[in-house]
């Protein structure tokens, strides 16, 4: 039988839907930045060093090791 020993941990779960659209939510505002200085993707190419896939690829590892963690704390046992 599996269970869960600390079944309030997994109320905590709420968190990561909400992080996710205040994620997207930022992005939005920082597209909206960029667009202040001129055109969207002449600033992009002005800015080499900035990449949108390490950023969200670095949230996508946040949110995954959180799940994880939350999973981990509410101890999971067969």
């Amino acid at each position: 039988m599996f269970r869960f020993e600390n079944t309030d941990w997994l109320y905590t779960l709420v968190a990561i839907p909400i992080l996710i659209v205040l994620f997207f939510i930022a992005l939005s505002w920082r597209k909206k930045l960029i667009k202040k200085f001129g055109q969207y993707e002449t600033v992009i190419r002005l800015i080499p060093d900035m990449s949108g896939f390490k950023h969200s690829f670095k949230f996508i590892l946040l949110m995954t090791g959180l799940f994880l963690l939350i999973l981990a704390m509410a101890n999971p046992q067969w």
